[in-house]
């Protein structure tokens, strides 16, 4: 840790430095800190940041305008879910500094592990309203198959929503070929919500010793389209976190 602020004390005297690449594999007890030296390099436009595992004991207030001159930001990191709600209860001037950039994201893309759809829902309740990409991979269980509950999500808690992406996958031990019931499961993703949408979905299905097989993602989405659109946009962020009820996955954020 003292190391690296030397090298962020002499990278800071460099006047023209536009791109940064720092790949860390030791602990960092405040990345609040950390974040604060790079987001004040004056000319910096691009950034790469991959973290080791972090203790968050310390976290700090952090202004929302501190982005400096930055335009492409990826962050590699890991983050536990109860993490982030732990941290949503503290006051809301002393969090993390991704939860201070959360809400005004626009693209977002999630891949869950051993996170039940409860908890997610949770999570896009609280800081996904203003999403219009979402690209979500989620396991295992399957109440992530609720076509239903999806759209009560979305319509309630991600009404700027463009871009659907979603693949799940899953397992179970049966000692038949139990296929029938996914398929009525997932007949209702072609109700006129999804339709209207064009959101349309297909599945693969195996059986193979003892254990039901599942792949259902989503078809003929257009996000490289959606994002050509809106390349106007000038600021990307890409925050890569594991999330889950212990630090594994990822989750991607562009703003």
């Amino acid at each position: 840790s003292k190391h690296l602020e030397n090298i962020l004390n002499n990278i800071s005297s460099l006047s023209n430095l536009s791109s940064l690449v720092i790949i860390l594999t030791d602990n960092i007890k405040n990345p609040n800190n950390f974040y604060r030296y790079i987001f004040r390099l004056p000319t910096l436009k691009y950034c790469t940041l991959s973290f080791g595992m972090f203790n968050t004991t310390e976290l700090l207030p952090i202004a929302t305008n501190e982005y400096g001159s930055i335009e492409h930001l990826i962050i590699k990191d890991s983050l536990s879910i109860n993490y982030l709600y732990e941290s949503r209860k503290k006051r809301k001037d002393i969090c993390p500094i991704v939860l201070k950039y959360l809400k005004d994201l626009k693209h977002v893309s999630v891949k869950l592990k051993d996170i039940n759809f409860d908890d997610i829902e949770i999570l896009i309740k609280d800081l996904f309203r203003n999403v219009q990409l979402l690209y979500i991979s989620t396991s295992r269980y399957k109440e992530y198959l609720d076509a239903n509950r999806w759209e009560r999500l979305i319509l309630s808690s991600m009404p700027y929503l463009r871009i659907f992406d979603f693949q799940h996958i899953f397992s179970e031990n049966s000692n038949e070929n139990t296929e029938f019931p996914y398929k009525v499961q997932i007949k209702r993703f072609t109700s006129s919500f999804w339709f209207e949408r064009q959101w349309f979905f297909t599945y693969q299905y195996t059986w193979n010793r003892g254990w039901n097989d599942i792949i259902f993602y989503s078809i003929n989405q257009s996000s490289d389209k959606y994002f050509r659109q809106n390349s106007s946009i000038s600021t990307i962020i890409l925050i890569l976190f594991e999330i889950s009820p212990y630090p594994i996955g990822l989750f991607y954020l562009s703003h």
